[in-house]
């Protein structure tokens, strides 16, 4: 079974004195999504995480004894591999579901038996990268286009971690050596010795589920792992909050979860807190099958802009690579978008015809476009608020001075 991993999600009037949106915009408060709150992550794309002696895990020269001593946790799982008399490979393998490109940490408990023998343990994806560790003395051996850590959590056991970027879906392979550096071995009859594992775990802090803060419950999902957003817990572009992060080569995105409405946004207000990683054309931000798009225009303007009605309508404001909150206000009574960068007025207003379909719920992508790579947003973002009005000042001076203000201190 696939590990999930939920950052606890909770209701805010106030955080450490801030206000926030619940609290500035009450029920005209449309949606809001923030990147530490509601998010559900798999955490492990292993199954079998502690079970070796499961088919899902391939034996190579060696067998499992289940159950076989105390493990980490204080418990008696962990599991004893030993080799079998044979030349070649004394391990296990598996082929994780995780995305074919992205950063990737392997990590697994391992302890050698009672016995004077030096014992060491390998990683490696493919065998692109590799890493082998020590447990004997606790120490890295060689680390191959990746880094490495261990760390003596006690009773014997070692927490070994292999950091390193997956560039394929391919055969992780966990195994036992007599000496750094060795991955094929033989072993005598009689010479076996064997390794305790447990808790055996790929971590791409991909994101599965995205939750409305809003009570509105337009919450994102995504099911499809190659399509999933990256979770980052510190973004240092981002004033050290948290982030999700849409990438290059796959179809990073996340759709929402069912067809609930937001209900009439003609006149709405439309912020993200993002840093873009590229100033590339046809970036979208927020896509609505039913034609509303906020989205970082073509052409040679390469300008932010909104498609609504089937109708392509820019500012001129030209997108950098420079963490920003950008906001998007509709006005239905005077038929114009402005585009606000850092609460600051950027370019001319947008006529748009006074209905913004975006109310008309249907296929709504956060970060992309259905599954055309050319259009996909490049870059993090922290956070997304959607007020169902135009703002007045106070409104403004709340949620940009106190909330907005206190967390992203730099923007």
């Amino acid at each position: 079974m696939t590990t999930i991993r939920r950052i606890m999600q909770r209701s805010y009037r106030r955080r450490n004195g801030i206000l926030v949106p619940t609290s500035i915009l009450g029920s005209e408060l449309g949606w809001w999504l923030r990147a530490d709150l509601g998010i559900t992550q798999i955490a492990n794309h292993f199954t079998r995480e502690s079970e070796l002696d499961h088919s899902d895990w391939t034996k190579d020269g060696s067998t499992v004894t289940p159950n076989d001593t105390t493990d980490p946790d204080g418990g008696t799982t962990a599991d004893l591999l030993t080799e079998v008399a044979d030349t070649g490979f004394h391990a296990v393998m598996q082929v994780p579901g995780h995305q074919a490109v992205g950063s990737t940490t392997i990590s697994f408990y391992a302890k050698q038996p009672a016995s004077d023998a030096q014992r060491w343990v390998f990683v490696s994806d493919g065998f692109a990268s590799v890493c082998f560790f020590d447990l004997q003395t606790g120490s890295l051996g060689t680390e191959t286009a990746c880094t490495g850590t261990i760390t003596d959590v006690g009773n014997g056991w070692f927490l070994c971690e292999m950091a390193y970027t997956s560039t394929a879906s391919v055969t992780v392979t966990i195994g036992m050596s007599p000496s750094n550096g060795t991955q094929s071995y033989t072993v005598s009859g009689g010479s076996e010795l064997g390794v305790y594992f447990y808790k055996l775990t790929l971590d791409q802090k991909l994101v599965s589920a995205y939750a409305d803060q809003s009570g509105n419950g337009l919450d994102f999902v995504q099911a499809t792992v190659a399509d999933m957003v990256k979770w980052n817990e510190a973004d240092a572009d981002l004033d050290g909050q948290a982030s999700i992060e849409f990438g290059v080569g796959n179809t990073h995105m996340l759709e929402l979860a069912d067809a609930t409405a937001l209900g009439d946004v003609d006149n709405s207000t439309w912020i993200f807190v993002l840093k873009p990683d590229s100033t590339t054309t046809n970036q979208i931000l927020l896509r609505n099958a039913a034609d509303g798009v906020l989205y970082y225009e073509s052409g040679a303007a390469n300008a932010y802009g909104i498609f609504d009605g089937f109708a392509h309508r820019t500012n001129g404001v030209v997108p950098t690579t420079v963490a920003q909150i950008l906001e998007w206000e509709f006005n239905a009574a005077t038929g114009k978008c402005q585009c606000r960068v850092d609460n600051v007025l950027s370019g001319p207003a947008l006529d748009y015809d006074g209905t913004l379909d975006l109310d008309k719920v249907s296929a709504v992508t956060l970060g992309g476009w259905g599954h055309d790579v050319n259009q996909l947003f490049l870059g993090s973002k922290a956070e997304m608020i959607v007020a169902k009005k135009v703002m007045t000042s106070q409104e403004r001076s709340g949620l940009y001075g106190s909330y907005l203000g206190g967390r992203y201190p730099s923007l």
